[in-house]
């Protein structure tokens, strides 16, 4: 029961904002909206946390939230530029500009982008599990971006320079120095 009413109050939301912002065909990150491809909702990042509400909500396909998660994982500097970007349009409280499309097809570009580029191939001497990879964004997101960003560099080269590996190599040790002092830490905490 409680689900249908989060569902029903959604909609509603979505009703409301297609009244406000007439979005004509596109999503605010300038995606189709189409049968297949239709709108949703996406809770803005705000202090308070996510509740549902027309002022804490942008308008967007199922598509396009999929990609925002991705790339909230991938590029927290341009996943917060949207975040951002929805804000100001949500407090404006009318239909997009050009100039707001523009802007918006701009950020639409270097998302897919970005997404694009995370199609590395990671070289086995560097490679970690996706677990190991998922505790160290949690226990240190700087080596994390880092590990990523080098990464992309060896994407664009399509080569691994004797400098690049020799940066990766000290880069890996720094990680696995971290993630093993988290694991002590864990099994102390545990035997407490």
């Amino acid at each position: 029961m409680r689900t249908e009413k989060v569902i029903t109050k959604k909609k509603k939301i979505i009703k409301i904002m297609v009244k406000i912002y007439q979005p004509e065909g596109l999503d605010w990150a300038q995606y189709a909206i189409s049968s297949e491809n239709p709108l949703t909702h996406y809770y803005l990042k705000t202090p308070g946390g996510p509740h549902v509400a027309v002022d804490n909500t942008a308008l967007v396909t199922r598509y396009t939230k999929k990609q925002l998660l991705a790339l909230s994982r991938n590029n927290p500097e341009l996943f917060a530029a949207y975040n951002d970007m929805f804000q100001i349009i949500n407090e404006m409280k009318m239909p997009l500009s050009f100039e707001f499309k523009q802007m918006m097809h701009g950020l639409k570009n270097r998302m897919q982008v970005s997404l694009d580029r995370k199609a590395i191939v990671i070289p086995s001497w560097v490679g970690y599990s996706t677990e190991k990879l998922r505790r160290l964004e949690f226990i240190a997101p700087e080596l994390y971006r880092e590990y990523y960003y080098w990464l992309e560099v060896i994407n664009d080269l399509g080569e691994v320079t004797d400098e690049i590996q020799e940066t990766m190599c000290l880069l890996k040790e720094r990680m696995d120095l971290v993630l093993d002092k988290s694991i002590q830490l864990n099994k102390k905490i545990i035997n407490l």
